[in-house]
């Protein structure tokens, strides 16, 4: 038997991230191929036709996400299933500190927009289906990698190959292909799960996030138009498994006594679905030929929403370093070209996965004086505009360093790898 082709380039797993990074490749030229064994369907949100329970979670894209997308041209797709944050209020159930945050505070229209995942997977499917140079691959990793100098072999469960110049890693916080190049990794295990539903309630959320603190963790609610929202609620795993079969008057009448009544009654809530929370750090994002993206690169606590928009920065940075290599006829696999991404990656990483645990993790400490603490700081983000303005930006994605692609300025990509 012949030995398949040499790609390019091939992506396991084509989730958010993996299917984000396949789209923003498209017009490099570089032979793509990307594995994802439901097969995406631009008419089923992203979804296979499995029967499988639709996903009920939804991305708060930061300013910086938004703009990766139009620099890509599918900021009008997922723009119909789009609501804009144009406030977020922070607080902390029992105490009178809060956080405010305006778009006008950073001459913005909107400070993100939050998009229920199955639209902006039908937007990244729709745009992969009539892609000249990615291959869809409706399948799966399974067995060990094979390594040599010029490729890596990735297995399928078909019992086909791919071989490729370099493998992105993108199978999620558990990745196995990981643990097969032996990249060790730091894991906290936060000791909750966190509660998806969609959510009706009395009030108009008016393009307002809110994200409230609590005794047993943080909740969330995100808007979707109207009265609509995607609640997000962290609770030990116990009371997780308690409140996901609670009849529904009874989880609406518990989710009003934790929130209080800004928002007025709670009418209404869609499936209830559980994740455990926890956050996984890679020690190293590359190996021979190999880079980790998304969460099997850092998973993050859902706190402040930050685990999408720190990926796709990641995405951004890739696409252009692989893209600059097409252009120069380089190899897409080559050490000192990873290396190079994984530096720049280094202090956004560092950066946001100590600012979203310490969030996570001051607001779940139940001391007095921790909690004396945590109001005055929130008072003082509120009250010193430089620091809110300082929190702001960060919350939209909008550090030092940005790639291109989150600044929105498409890079000359062309088709460098054509021959």
């Amino acid at each position: 038997m012949s030995e398949p082709a040499l790609r390019d380039v091939v992506i396991a797993g084509g989730g958010m991230v993996g299917a984000s990074l396949a789209a923003a490749l498209e017009s490099t030229g570089l032979a793509v191929s990307l594995v994802e064994p439901s097969a995406l369907e631009p008419g089923k949100g992203g979804q296979s036709g499995s029967g499988r329970d639709p996903d009920q979670r939804a991305t708060a894209l930061a300013l910086s996400s938004r703009r990766f997308f139009e620099a890509l041209d599918l900021w009008g797709a997922i723009a119909e299933g789009a609501t804009p944050i144009r406030h977020i209020h922070v607080s902390e159930r029992g105490r009178f500190s809060r956080v405010r945050l305006s778009a006008e505070d950073l001459e913005l229209p909107a400070l993100g927009h939050v998009v229920p995942n199955p639209m902006i997977n039908a937007a990244l499917a729709g745009r992969l289906e009539t892609g000249a140079n990615t291959e869809l691959v409706a399948d799966s990793a399974r067995g060990e990698l094979e390594q040599s100098k010029e490729w890596v072999a990735l297995p399928l469960s078909s019992g086909q190959w791919l071989r490729t110049r370099l493998l992105v890693i993108a199978d999620g916080a558990r990745s196995r292909l990981r643990e097969q190049l032996d990249i060790p990794v730091n894991q906290v295990d936060f000791g909750q799960h966190a509660l998806v539903a969609n959510v009706e309630v009395s009030r108009d959320l008016a393009g307002r996030a809110w994200e409230r603190f609590t005794d047993s963790g943080p909740m969330a609610l995100l808007p979707l138009g109207g009265r609509r929202a995607n609640l997000v609620l962290c609770l030990r795993p116990e009371a997780a498994s308690r409140w996901q079969t609670m009849k529904d008057h009874e989880f609406l009448a518990a989710c009003h006594e934790r929130f209080g009544a800004h928002l007025g009654a709670w009418r209404a809530v869609g499936k209830r679905q559980v994740f455990p929370l926890v956050q996984v750090r890679a020690r190293a994002l590359t190996s021979h030929r190999c880079v980790l993206a998304g969460n099997a690169a850092m998973s993050l606590h859902p706190v402040a929403g930050q685990g999408f928009n720190l990926a796709l920065r990641g995405v951004a940075d890739l696409a252009e370093t692989l893209a600059a290599a097409a252009a120069a006829g380089q190899d897409p696999g080559g050490p000192g070209l990873l290396a190079a991404h994984a530096k720049r990656r280094e202090a956004d990483i560092e950066f946001t996965a100590r600012w979203t645990r310490s969030l996570a993790d001051a607001f779940t400490l139940g001391l007095p004086a921790a909690g004396l603490a945590r109001s005055g700081a929130l008072l003082m983000l509120d009250r010193v505009p430089v620091l809110r303005r300082w929190f702001a930006r960060r919350a939209t994605g909008m550090g030092p360093g940005l790639p291109a692609l989150c600044r929105g300025v498409r890079p000359p990509f062309g088709d460098a790898g054509a021959s």
